[in-house]
């Protein structure tokens, strides 16, 4: 994981799994749950997607 300047946590691992860390300690949900959304509509979202469901081939 890494931190930007903006406070939001982006996976390695997880690509497009990003949260907004002070939101989430403060329980800004509303907050939290935008910025996931942003990621999983990242284009490394969709790559790693397509990765997993091609896995099995």
């Amino acid at each position: 994981c890494f931190l930007e300047k903006s406070n939001v946590i982006r996976s390695r691992v997880f690509p497009g799994l990003w949260l907004a860390a002070s939101d989430l300690l403060a329980g800004n949900m509303t907050k939290v749950l935008s910025v996931l959304q942003e990621g999983l509509a990242a284009a490394e979202h969709g790559v790693f997607v397509e990765k997993l469901a091609n896995y099995h081939e």
